[in-house]
């Protein structure tokens, strides 16, 4: 389980662009602890959303929450019915993505929104920041974009 566990764990830092992150002893016995109904698949989304929701360098917050049934999960195997607003995921998805990318063109593509609707929601986070969470500030080069600018 722990050699399974942090392989997931290597291929998720890749595949969000974050430093490689090691499963600590107590994280393991954790993780061994849980009745893993949907076996691998729910193990792999149980690491990617304590990836998604842990700063970097800081130590990965693993919250297991069962699946629901293949009945009631929506496409794509997104968890729901947690602790989180939906605008606090929005947020978070948001702001990682704009660590992983270079440019404000590249993450409203990745986010599928108009380059303008990220300017406002960015405007928004920054002034209503967020506990413990402060946004990188917006560079000159990241003005606002114009109103005939559109996504392709």
């Amino acid at each position: 389980m722990e050699d399974l566990a942090q392989l997931i764990l290597f291929k998720l830092c890749k595949k969000h662009g974050r430093a490689l992150v090691r499963l600590t002893k107590e994280q393991v016995a954790f993780l061994k602890s849980l009745p893993w109904r949907g076996n691998i698949r729910e193990l792999h989304n149980t690491l990617e959303r304590a990836l998604i929701f842990s700063m970097e360098g800081e130590p990965l917050q693993l919250d297991y929450q069962p699946s629901l049934s293949v009945g009631n999960q929506p496409k794509g195997g997104i968890q729901v019915g947690g602790p989180h607003t939906l605008e606090e995921i929005e947020r978070a998805h948001i702001e990682a993505t704009l660590a992983r990318l270079e440019s404000i063109e590249d993450v409203s593509h990745a986010l599928g929104i108009n380059p303008s609707t990220l300017w406002r929601k960015r405007k928004t986070y920054e002034e209503q920041p967020q506990a413990g969470v402060f946004p990188r500030p917006m560079q000159k080069s990241e003005s606002r974009p114009r109103s005939d600018e559109t996504m392709h």
